[in-house]
């Protein structure tokens, strides 16, 4: 292809509505100039009488904002052209900052030879002044389009932070409603203590309160370390018995389940492998599943807790014959400091919203799954899916720093 050809088959991509016979005569008054990378071709605020029409490489469009920074518009390829307003405007200046990506071949256009050349062909500026008009419009187009779409991520910030603001206003009260309820009820069996009142078997019935209380306290106090440190570190895996992990976790919520009158069921396969995985964390998430399951069972309900083996892990199971929850509430299950409250009229268990995020966080760092099913008022069901070995390529941190022993 020849010279000028080439000339007019790039300038009919700008020009698409213009005559053979003036695609060639704008062609011979433009000049090929190919420039090396990083070579700023126009700048921001500064006067401009060249248009160009971009042959072969990259130009990178930015513009500097009201905060000093400079943004990326957009990256030109071949066809695209800019500055046309140059070629009309004898006062025209730039918009934005052009600058080559990689060596980049353009066509460019100088005013002083285009002016010469409508002279002689007004209908060449008639065409020009109309796909400029065209084009103005189509920006002012995206523009508004830009500007609504802004200001919907604008406003739904706004909703966002009022939303956290809210969350964290409900938090701080309900964090201190958990906690103050168990230290007012330690603080007056401490005073029936030392009054010397309670004795014998009351005695051990009220300390054993007293350690409930703490327990209580001591593991919201965890919880909140742990969601506040587990961004920041990696499980210590080693090898890990599936079924030592659920024992413990039974084991440490019999004494509730007797007190609720639920029936609390363990079902483990004899062949269940062992998982390379964090021990005390995996306790700390099947236990929250399982007081989870508890607190929402009415009494005399049942919770199983169930174990099989998976040919790349284990499946673990957590189903329960309580309320269920509400589907409009599942997209927000695993929010921190989202609570599912009310079930037909009636306050459901408050809590602070911690369990279900961090059960997410921990099955996550574990590279498992969960899964759950429910049906508001027949129960609901946790499938966690643990993978043989849940170790990750990247750093291993001991996340055992990030939270207090639990009593025994």
């Amino acid at each position: 292809m020849s010279e000028d050809a080439w000339k007019t088959t790039l300038l009919k991509l700008a020009f698409p509505d213009l005559a053979d016979e003036l695609l060639n005569a704008l062609g011979n008054c433009a000049e090929v100039v190919t420039y090396p990378a990083d070579t700023t071709l126009c700048r921001e605020g500064q006067p401009g009488d060249t248009f160009y029409i971009i042959e072969d490489g990259e130009v990178a469009f930015t513009m500097r904002m009201e905060d000093e920074d400079t943004r990326l518009l957009r990256v030109g390829t071949r066809g695209e052209f800019f500055g046309e307003m140059a070629l009309l405007d004898e006062n025209y200046v730039r918009s934005v900052t052009a600058k080559s990506l990689m060596p980049t071949t353009l066509l460019e256009i100088e005013r002083e030879a285009f002016v010469q050349l409508i002279t002689d062909a007004p209908a060449l500026a008639m065409n020009l002044a109309k796909m400029i008009s065209q084009r103005m419009r189509e920006n002012d187009r995206k523009a508004l389009k830009e500007v609504e779409a802004q200001k919907r991520e604008i406003e739904d910030a706004y909703a966002a932070l009022q939303r956290l603001d809210e969350q964290r206003n409900e938090f701080l009260n309900t964090m201190a409603h958990e906690l103050r309820t168990p230290l007012t009820s330690l603080t007056g069996y401490m005073q029936l203590i030392r009054t010397g009142l309670v004795q014998g078997p009351g005695l051990d019935q009220t300390l054993e309160k007293i350690g409930s209380g703490l327990d209580r306290m001591v593991s919201l106090i965890n919880d909140l370390f742990f969601l506040q440190a587990v961004d920041t570190l990696e499980p210590h895996f080693r090898r890990v018995d599936l079924t030592d992990v659920l024992d413990e976790v039974i084991e440490r919520a019999r004494r509730e389940a007797t007190e609720q009158n639920i029936a609390l069921t363990l079902n483990i396969a004899t062949n269940l492998p062992f998982l390379t995985a964090e021990y005390d964390g995996l306790v700390r998430a099947f236990w929250h599943l399982v007081d989870n399951a508890m607190k929402f069972s009415p009494e005399g309900g049942n919770v199983v807790v169930s174990a099989q083996r998976d040919p790349h892990g284990a499946i673990v199971q957590i189903s329960d014959e309580g309320v269920g929850i509400d589907p409009d509430f599942m997209p927000r299950l695993f929010d921190r400091f989202e609570r599912d409250e009310e079930y037909e009229g009636k306050f459901l268990f408050g809590g602070v919203g911690l369990g279900m995020p961090i059960v997410k966080q921990i099955i996550g760092l574990h590279n498992g799954e969960i899964a759950v099913e429910s049906e508001r008022g027949e129960g609901t069901r946790f499938e966690i899916f643990l993978p043989l070995d849940s170790r990750r390529s990247t750093i291993e941190l001991n996340v055992d720093d990030a939270w207090f022993d639990m009593p025994d």
